[in-house]
Formats: structure tokens, sequence, C-alpha cells
């Protein structure tokens, strides 16, 4: 069963690592201005070590810091934190390559010509 492994939100940390039902491990990190992100990483080695990003959502890719928490509002409309709806939808799904699927289609239905598709 997908479950949440580590969850932290206050004002030195955001991030929450989640188990797939397969046994592979992500971690979700928010990060503030001036590189506000939100990266999901694929990790390794009992979730100690990130590999690779797996989906990434930056001011930077968005053209701006009002942009990007634009695009974040249009792609987790919950009036929760963007961590907890990520992580509610994601514990939903059971594997790194549906929950890379599922967030790159939101994000492209978001806005699809405004909001940069990762590479």
């Amino acid at each position: 069963m997908t479950k949440v492994v580590t969850y932290a939100k206050n004002q030195k940390q955001c991030f929450c690592q989640i188990q797939f039902d397969d046994e592979n491990r992500i971690l979700i990190s928010i990060s503030g201005p001036p590189d506000a992100a939100v990266k999901v990483w694929k990790l390794i080695i009992f979730g100690m070590i990130p590999i690779h990003t797996i989906w990434e959502y930056s001011a930077a890719m968005a053209g701006g810091f009002d942009e990007y928490v634009h695009g974040l509002q249009l792609m987790f409309p919950d009036v929760k934190h963007p961590l907890d709806d990520i992580r509610d939808r994601l514990l939903g799904l059971s594997s790194i390559t549906m929950a890379r699927d599922y967030l790159q289609g939101i994000q492209d239905k978001a806005a699809p010509p405004l909001i940069s598709r990762n590479a």
C-alpha cells in the first residue's frame, strides 16, 4: 500500500517522502523564493539518495514567481497547501511512473502554452 514515510511542513522545511506499492520511493520538495520550485525525485537506498527528478515545476519554468503561484493554483486548486494536495493525490497511485504521468498530465491541462513541460 502506498504510504507517507516522512513529512515536514514548517518555516524551514517543506517535503514529503512517499513509498509506493512496489517499494520505490519519491521525495516531494517545495522551495520558496528566490528559486521557488516543486520537485519530485526518485529515491534509492532506503529513500536516502535522490537519483533523478521525475517532475518539476519552478518559477523559472513559469516565467516568474507570480506566474509560478498562478500555475500551482491551476494545477492544485484545493485550498490546502500544495504539498498536502500533491501528497494526497499521489497516495492514490501505485508507482513512480503513474505519479510522473499524473503530475505531467495535470501540468499540461492547467495551461499548456503557459507552463513549460519538464524535459
